[in-house]
């Protein structure tokens, strides 16, 4: 097998070269071995103008109305009975519809997480199945992920994700962002702290959070990163080095890693990759509100890398109030079931 000189669309000397019985003869002459191919500055090196520059594919969308018919059916949806057990049916629905939770048929009661990009496009959907008594996620015998585009099966679809919950960031310009990894967790602080904006990034790295062109929508914010917890505190590493890479291309931005997991949380927490829903839940929501209002120092001990902030009512931060009749989505009942007990209380201690 003789060498060829690409540029010059030709072969080099008979002599270079290898056999092509490699198993019974082991001649092989390397042109760079003894100098042959020793470049000659002073020659110009031929462009080949027919090589055409790479072309940029535009991301694909999903038909709007096609997710749009999927926000209904709460009362079967089991993420959303889990959370209604927690915060309660009118919180639960606020969310849900802040969010633009939808319901999947795929499986029964799955939850479809909608990509709706800051132009009110629909990237795509995540579809997942969680318990409903517990919350987690399905995971046998086979872990319940699935995804929109997927599933409809469309011809030539090219996927670029965004955040989750990136639709918001259009309503509030200058509201400060706080990152998390799971879909569930950015829902359920969004009821806890709805001061900021709450994303997603879909999983370590997800969405490619950390490349410039998905990024770009949080230029010039204040941004919090809230890494999960994992047993060496490897994930913290990685967001952290993360976060230096946006800093780099999303000048203005204010860049932070949250280390109150790293801080608060046991041995358990870690060794489980907990992530900031579980430290969150340990509270009901109605207490977590009234220990805000009346201890100014409260927020800083829980987000105290976080500049100070006053404590506001889900209905405060422009989420509009439901009428009782939505109450009636969630398992036929108008008033708030009885916090889980023991769920979490058992195993996380969040301040000790």
């Amino acid at each position: 097998m003789r060498y060829k000189d690409v540029a010059e669309n030709c072969y080099l000397p008979v002599q270079y070269g290898c056999c092509d019985r490699k198993d019974s003869c082991a001649y092989h002459l390397n042109p760079y071995a003894d100098g042959y191919n020793k470049p000659d500055w002073n020659k110009p090196i031929p462009v080949d103008v027919s090589i055409k520059s790479k072309e940029v594919r535009r991301p694909s969308f999903i038909d709007g109305r096609i997710a749009l018919e999927s926000m209904k059916k709460y009362d079967k949806n089991k993420l959303l009975i889990f959370l209604n057990s927690l915060l309660g049916a009118e919180t639960t629905y606020m969310l849900a519809k802040k969010y633009e939770i939808g319901t999947s048929r795929h499986w029964e009661g799955a939850s479809v997480f909608w990509q709706k990009d800051i132009q009110g496009r629909y990237r795509t959907g995540k579809i997942m199945l969680y318990e409903p008594l517990s919350g987690k996620r399905v995971k046998k015998p086979f872990p319940h992920i699935n995804w929109v585009h997927s599933l409809l099966g469309i011809e030539g679809f090219n996927l670029r994700q965004c955040f989750f919950g990136e639709h918001l960031l259009a309503s509030d310009p200058e509201k400060t962002v706080a990152l998390v990894e799971s879909e569930k967790t950015a829902v359920i602080a969004a009821a806890y702290y709805p001061e900021f904006i709450w994303l997603a990034t879909g999983g370590v790295n997800g969405c490619r959070w950390y490349q410039e062109a998905v990024s770009q929508v949080l230029k010039g914010r204040n941004i919090v990163l809230f890494p999960d917890l994992s047993k060496s505190g490897k994930v913290f590493q990685e967001w952290k080095q993360k976060a230096e890479l946006m800093k780099s291309f999303l000048p203005g931005s204010s860049i932070v890693v949250s280390d109150l997991l790293e801080r608060k949380a046991s041995a358990l927490m870690k060794e489980e990759g907990a992530d900031l829903a579980d430290f969150l839940l340990n509270f009901e929501l109605n207490q977590f509100n009234s220990i805000a209002e009346q201890d100014q120092e409260t927020p800083n001990q829980k987000f105290d890398t976080i500049p100070p902030v006053k404590k506001r009512s889900i209905e405060e931060n422009g989420i509009a109030k439901t009428e009782s009749s939505t109450l009636e989505l969630f398992s036929g009942t108008k008033e708030k079931p009885k916090y889980l007990p023991g769920v979490f209380l058992q195993r996380f201690s969040p301040f000790h």
